[in-house]
């Protein structure tokens, strides 16, 4: 017998002489029957034990997975198409990639492009921003624009057999809108109030005054939102020349997920944002990226925040732009140091310490340029040894306690099963695609990306890693009450540290 069914018998058999004990009355059981009870029982549990369980089957081969295949065609305007035909329902996932992004913005003009795109949906042709979304809720579809650092963005969600008249709004909107002065003062009013709320919020500004101080006044360092003041310097013929320049069917691609083939999507295409024409005095704006020297040694900076009762960190610095030789290679380098839940730096300050929630590291990578970082946000007590953990970490990894064979196999494990899960619904497949067609992945690298991986060793991963990465060179970032923190942080010996503001600008102590 084994225990678990003699500790059920024992207590079987006391429940019933508790049971005898106690109940007496016009019912009750005599002794005699609560006696013969439990000798039933007794019986019952010198009885031959049950078989045990059957023996835990071997696991089978894992699932066979292919990601979608993709065809490409042009249309009439030469607007180049990438096609995903997937899916079993009768709807259409769409992205528009159109010009230079944030990154183009004219100095001192900063949040231009972000604007444009907020106004491209308060009005056109006839139709104000109400109108556009009234339409838009009648078909049941979803349109929004924005910029991101390489490219503005507009995407599109509708039903097939509502596709034709929601991408006739979406032409109004980039061929024609009104762009009037009195939505443009509203535009700008907003983004100055969410700029302003958003000094409140530890990471966000940690991360805008990160990307500044890695990278000046170039590129990933300047704000894509703007800030105070170039927002305010923004000018409606700003607007208007930006749209004109920058918005056109020359510097756009398009990639569509739906169940809908060429033969039928394609002149639905052709009627609508294939008839977009560009204006012909347009010009595309030309992005320039000053080189950027890598941090050498470490700095410490910080944003001052009294009060607030936690310090949120970044130690990071410059790496590559995206190379589709070297990507991979990188992320999973990273991926058993501080890419995922139970990776060193997390399980670290999380699990053994209990400094934070959660602490991560990985590598962006854009077009013309990249960084490293790791973060968190910890406790305000904690903040010096958390960032003493965090160099113990990356310094480990890259000297005297290198990645193991078992934590390198368990992130190619990770990272090749969670594959499937990229491609689980078709927004998850357009957005792999959109990537490839922002990022320029050569054909068929979504395609191949699970064998590639799996065929990386751990000496390839660690020496990718390292070639970006190093301990001794580094920009730590504290965001935080500096006079409860600060004393802490200056005696680990790091050099005095730097104070900014939450723009990233350099203040006078």
């Amino acid at each position: 017998m084994n225990a678990r069914a003699l500790l059920t018998t024992v207590l079987s058999v006391s429940a019933s002489l508790a049971l005898a004990g106690c109940c007496w009355g016009p019912n009750a059981k005599t002794s005699g029957t609560a006696d013969a009870a439990a000798a039933e029982a007794v019986a019952e549990a010198a009885a031959p034990a049950e078989a045990a369980w059957p023996a835990m089957p071997t696991p089978g081969p894992a699932p066979e997975f292919s990601v979608p295949e993709s065809t490409s065609f042009t249309l009439a305007n030469g607007i180049p198409v990438t096609l995903v035909t997937t899916g079993a329902v009768p709807l259409v996932e769409m992205r528009l990639h159109v010009g230079a992004g944030s990154a183009a913005d004219p100095v001192g003009k900063e949040g231009l492009a972000a604007v444009t795109a907020d106004m491209l949906n308060e009005g056109a042709g006839e139709m104000n921003a109400l109108d556009l979304e009234q339409a838009l809720q009648r078909l049941a579809s979803d349109v929004s624009l924005g910029a991101s650092l390489d490219n503005n963005v507009v995407r599109i969600n509708s039903l097939e057999d509502k596709l034709e008249p929601t991408l006739e709004l979406v032409l109004s909107m980039l061929g024609s809108p009104t762009l009037a002065q009195a939505d443009l003062d509203r535009v700008i009013e907003d983004r100055k109030r969410s700029l302003l709320s958003s000094k409140d919020d530890l990471p966000t500004v940690g991360t805008r005054v990160g990307k500044k101080l890695v990278f000046g006044d170039s590129y990933i360092g300047r704000p894509g939102g703007g800030n105070e003041e170039s927002l305010s310097a923004l000018t409606r013929g700003d607007v208007v020349k930006w749209h004109m320049n920058d918005w056109a069917p020359a510097n756009t691609s398009l990639v569509v997920v739906t169940r809908m083939d060429e033969a039928t999507l394609k002149p639905i295409l052709d009627a609508t944002v294939g008839t977009w024409a560009a204006d012909p005095k347009s010009k595309a704006p030309v992005v320039e990226v000053a080189p950027v020297e890598p941090q050498k040694g470490v700095t410490v900076y910080w944003v001052d925040k009294p009060g607030a009762s936690q310090s949120f960190l970044l130690l990071g610095n410059a790496a590559p732009a995206f190379d589709p030789a070297t990507h991979d290679l990188r992320i999973l380098g990273n991926h058993p140091i501080g890419g995922n839940f139970t990776a060193r730096i997390n399980m670290n300050l999380r699990e053994d310490k209990g400094y934070t929630y959660g602490a991560r590291s990985g590598f962006r990578a854009y077009r013309q340029g990249g960084y490293f970082a790791a973060t968190s946000s910890v406790r305000a007590d904690v903040t010096a040894a958390s960032i003493t953990e965090f160099l113990k970490e990356i310094r480990g990894a890259l000297g005297d306690v290198p990645i193991t064979d078992e934590e390198h196999g368990r992130s190619v494990g990770a990272m090749v099963q969670a594959e499937p899960g990229s491609y689980e619904r078709m927004a998850s497949v357009l957005s792999q695609f959109a990537t490839a067609d922002a990022l320029g992945y050569p054909e068929g690298h979504l395609q191949g990306k699970s064998a590639r991986i799996a065929a990386i060793t751990r000496e390839q991963a660690q020496a990718a890693y390292a070639e970006v990465v190093s301990g001794d060179d580094l920009m730590i970032l504290v965001v935080g009450d500096r006079a409860v923190a600060g004393p802490a942080v200056e005696d680990l010996g790091l050099g005095a540290i730097v104070a900014v503001d939450d723009e990233g600008n350099l203040l006078e102590e």
